[in-house]
Formats: C-alpha cells, structure tokens, sequence
C-alpha cells in the first residue's frame, strides 16, 4: 500500500505525461477535482488544456508561459490562474521541469461567467489579510464554489482543532513541512500530495519548523461563518 493512502487522501490515480511526466489525480468528486501535473520539458515542451469546466491553474514550481486566443500570461511558482473556458490554452515549459496544481469547479458551470482571459493571482498582488493567531492569508479566489488562498503559518504555531459542518477543505505544504491532527490523532507530517479533509473532520495544522511556512488551502464550497472549535 502507497504510503499516502488514507480514507482521507486515497492513493492518487497516475498516468504518464511523456517520458518521466505523469499526471496525478489527488481528488475527484462531482463537485471538485484536483489534480497534479509533473511536466519535464525535454519529453513534454508544450501541453494544451482545453478547460470545458472552471479550471484554475496554480505553479508548485518551475515556470510555465499560457497562450490562448484571447491573451498570454507567464506564471512562475506559487502564481495561479484560470483558464480560459472559450478557447485552448497552449501551455510551454520556460524550465527543465513544471509541477502543476489543477483545481476544477463543475457544479456551477451554468451559473458562472465564462472565462475569455487569464488573470495572474499571486500572494504579491492580492491584498493579505492578518489574523489574530498570527496566520497571513492571500485569497486567491472567493466564490459560490469554494475558495482558494494561501495561507501563511508563523513558526511553531499549532492551531486549536476545528472542523466545518458543510465544507471540505484540501491542504498543501508550498514549503517547508507541515503537519496535521486529524480525528484526535497524534501530529503527523503532511503528504507531498497533500491532504484533503472532508467536511465534518476535525483538524488542525502545526507548524514545526523554526520559520514560517506557507500552504495552500481550497475549500469547497464557500465556507460557512466562523469554525466549529472541537476542543
């Protein structure tokens, strides 16, 4: 058995994307998908996406150039973007290797504008917001569908355990290591795949490390006011 294999995180479906490459699907429900790319410019230069969902592209690292009908845009790592839905993005390699994040919303197609453009997000260009704890997040993207931020976790900081009713929640360490509590259990090093958390779970997050560290974070759909503490 995978060592990431979970009834949380269950072991990720992989396919190969050129020599060395492969995609990896870490979660797919009707509502949500998400998946990792790992792209090596010397089997694969260029890939298309052709995004019939609302999809949302985010750099784990390497950098990548997007090209489509309407617009280009050149992202490197922790910058995201979605594409466009009204045309085929064309993806380049602008490094020896690319890791992908690729978040899909497919409840709401109908309800949601089409995307015709990219719209670099990153934490150098979205306003941060200080929470008492100490926590810094840069929210990417806030909707009906969920919400995708960034989250920035102070060294040694341990968050008091919580869960949400009515929202799932996916967790990625960006840097550095991070660990979880899930259901009670003992502080475990989060995944390199990540975690994702279904609604109803109690966690908490603990930051390790003798700096801060910085994790990515979506949730859907929208979070609920406030968190229900489970002390």
């Amino acid at each position: 058995m995978n060592k990431h294999h979970s009834s949380f995180s269950p072991y990720p479906i992989q396919h190969e994307l050129g020599k060395g490459g492969c995609s990896s699907i870490i979660h797919r429900k009707d509502n949500i998908g998400i998946r990792h790319e790992h792209l090596l410019q010397d089997s694969t230069p260029s890939r298309f996406y052709q995004a019939t969902d609302k999809c949302f592209l985010f750099i784990l690292s390497g950098e990548l150039f997007l090209k489509s009908q309407h617009n280009e845009i050149h992202l490197k790592k922790n910058q995201g973007s979605w594409l466009p839905s009204t045309a085929i993005t064309v993806a380049t390699l602008l490094s020896p290797e690319v890791r992908l994040c690729i978040v899909t919303f497919s409840t709401y197609p109908k309800q949601t504008e089409k995307v015709t453009q990219f719209n670099k997000v990153s934490s150098g260009n979205i306003t941060s917001i200080v929470e008492k704890s100490g926590v810094t997040i840069w929210p990417l993207y806030q909707g009906e569908e969920g919400v995708i931020a960034i989250h920035s976790y102070p060294a040694h900081y341990k968050e008091t355990p919580y869960y949400h009713k009515h929202t799932d929640q996916y967790l990625l360490c960006l840097d550095g290591k991070m660990a979880l509590s899930i259901n009670k259990q003992a502080f475990k090093y989060c995944p390199d795949i990540g975690q994702y958390l279904p609604k109803m779970t109690r966690k908490a997050v603990f930051n390790p490390n003798n700096k801060s560290i910085t994790v990515l974070s979506i949730t859907t759909p929208y979070p609920e006011k406030g968190r229900v503490l489970a002390l």
